[in-house]
C-alpha cells in the first residue's frame, strides 16, 4: 500500500512544475509522468506540503495530516544537474541531504509551515547558490471535496471541489502501483466557491484495478500556490502544497 502514497508524493513533488498558472487539462494515462524540470529559468525551488488523509485513504498512515519540506537547486540551465548547498534550513529545523542531490525534511511534531516558512541558505562552496533568508508567508490552500465511494467506468466521474488560495489544481487516480501505469492525473484551474471537476468514461476507462484484492484505488486532490522571487539575481520558486488524500472503489461496468 505504500507503494501507492509514494506515487501521490511524487505529483504533488512533481506537478508544481508542470501545473501553475495553466487553464489547460493535462491527462496522463501513466506512461508519461509531468516533468520535473526548471521551468521560468529558476536556479532554486521551495516546495512546503501538507497532506489530509481521508479515512477512505487506501494507505491511510494512521494519522490525520502529515507535513514535508524539500529544496533543488541547479547551477545553471545549461547545467540543468541538482546541486546541493552547504546548508538549508525551514523555521529553523536543519534539512537533510538527499542521496538524489536535494534538500528534504520529513513531518515531524516541530514541523508547523501553515502560517509561514521561513527559509535560510547557507551557501559557500558552490558560489552559483546565494546565501540568504526568506519568510513565504503564504497559508497552505485549503480544500474541501466530496469524493464518492464508487466509480462506474462507463459513466465518468464528477467530483464537487471547493479550494481556496490556489493558483492551480491536480486530481489523480492512482492504477496499478506495481509498475506505476494505468493511472490518470488532471489539471483544472481553480474557480471561487463550489465547483465540478470531471473525467470522462473514456479517461476513467484508462485506469487498471489496483493488484490489491478487495483495495480501493488512491484519490489525490493537490492544489498549489506559487511565488517566483529574485534573490541576488537568481530566480527562487516557493510553494505551498496541500494535497487531500482520499479512496474509490472502481468498478468495470
Amino acid at each position: 500500500m505504500k507503494k501507492q502514497f509514494l506515487f501521490f508524493l511524487s505529483i504533488a513533488a512533481a506537478t508544481v512544475f508542470y501545473s501553475c498558472n495553466k487553464a489547460e487539462n493535462l491527462t496522463s494515462n501513466g506512461t508519461d509522468g509531468p516533468k520535473n524540470d526548471f521551468s521560468d529559468d529558476l536556479s532554486g525551488q521551495f516546495l512546503s506540503r501538507y497532506y489530509f488523509f481521508d479515512s477512505t485513504y487506501p494507505s491511510n498512515p494512521g494519522f490525520s495530516e502529515a507535513q514535508d519540506a524539500e529544496v533543488r537547486f541547479v547551477k545553471s540551465r545549461q547545467q540543468n544537474a541538482l546541486v546541493l548547498a552547504d546548508k538549508v534550513f525551514v523555521n529553523s529545523l536543519e534539512m537533510q541531504k538527499d542521496p538524489g542531490n536535494f534538500h528534504t525534511l520529513n513531518s515531524g511534531s516541530t514541523l508547523d509551515m501553515k502560517d509561514s516558512c521561513l527559509w535560510r541558505v547557507e551557501s559557500t562552496s558552490v558560489p552559483e547558490i546565494p546565501s540568504f533568508s526568506y519568510n513565504f508567508r503564504m497559508p497552505f490552500p485549503s480544500i474541501k471535496a466530496n469524493v464518492p465511494d464508487t466509480i462506474v467506468k462507463k459513466d465518468g466521474i464528477t467530483l464537487q471541489i471547493q479550494v481556496a488560495g490556489a493558483d492551480s489544481l491536480v486530481i489523480g487516480i492512482s492504477g496499478d502501483s506495481t509498475n506505476f501505469e494505468g493511472y490518470i492525473y488532471k489539471s483544472f484551474l481553480p474557480q471561487q466557491g463550489s465547483f465540478n471537476c470531471t473525467f470522462t468514461a473514456k479517461e476513467i476507462g484508462k485506469i487498471r484495478r489496483s493488484e490489491y484484492v478487495g483495495a480501493s484505488q488512491a484519490v489525490a486532490i493537490v492544489a498549489y500556490k506559487r511565488a517566483i522571487t529574485t534573490v541576488q539575481n537568481k530566480h527562487m520558486s516557493f510553494t505551498k502544497i496541500s494535497s487531500h488524500l482520499a479512496g474509490v472503489w472502481v468498478k468495470q461496468k
